[in-house]
């Protein structure tokens, strides 16, 4: 492998200085009976004796393991992590583009909700807009599938009358702290209506004319993202 010079190098540092610390380094190889590519850790040291005066290696100490199932979910869960990031940055031009089209709700409210309703089913982002009594006002495409309920069974009802299990849950604090004016990330939520699924969620508060008058839920499924932290804490 192209990898292995560069331990080989350490392990020659480390005979130049005569030293007795530890190299350690990961490194791919190339299994000879299936060709198939391999990620090794290797931690040794280099054991010296004194010889005809001189101090030299003679023998060298360590171990070496298999890691590639793990190197396998640290780059899945970093291309996870990346395309999160990604989806973060969109995600907050959908937010400033829903809160401006909100804003215009008084100047042409049929208009504007057509626009809105469609601007949001086009996100792949789970939204739903909650007023100051916890009342659906909105919800997209996308919570609609995650909740199994249509909007024509949420919009105007409150949020216990569509998810009984949600009182006294942290979702609730989250969102009565929106309403009294401050932004709300929550990186691990539960859902509510899923078992053993996660999702990012912002609770962003609804500003009209300089009043709070409901509150944005953002929520983006990381149920793949948490499972493989999991599997790498194993």
């Amino acid at each position: 492998s192209d990898d292995l010079p560069g331990f080989l190098q350490q392990l020659h540092d480390l005979e130049s200085l005569q030293s007795a610390e530890y190299a350690a380094m990961d490194y791919r190889i190339v299994r000879k009976h299936d060709a198939a590519t391999r990620w090794m850790h290797t931690r040794a040291k280099l054991h010296f004796a004194t010889i005809d005066g001189d101090k030299r290696p003679v023998k060298l100490i360590g171990f070496t393991m298999d890691i590639t199932d793990r190197k396998l979910s640290e780059e899945r869960l970093k291309g996870f992590n990346e395309q999160l990031e990604s989806e973060v940055q969109q995600r907050t031009v959908e937010l400033s583009n829903i809160n401006r089209l909100l804003v215009k709700k008084n100047e042409d409210l049929s208009h504007t909700h057509s626009v809105l309703q469609q601007l949001i089913d086009s996100s792949v982002e789970c939204i739903a807009v909650v007023d100051c009594e916890l009342r659906f006002m909105m919800v997209n495409a996308s919570f609609e599938e995650l909740v199994s309920k249509s909007r024509q069974d949420l919009v105007g009802r409150s949020v216990f009358e569509g998810f009984e299990q949600a009182r006294g849950t942290r979702q609730v604090e989250l969102l009565k702290q929106a309403l009294a004016g401050e932004a709300v990330h929550l990186k691990l939520n539960p859902s509510i209506s899923r078992p053993n699924s996660w999702f990012d969620t912002h609770f962003v508060p609804l500003v009209i004319n300089e009043k709070v008058e409901g509150v944005i839920v953002l929520s983006r499924d990381i149920t793949e993202i948490v499972k493989s932290e999991q599997e790498l804490a194993h």
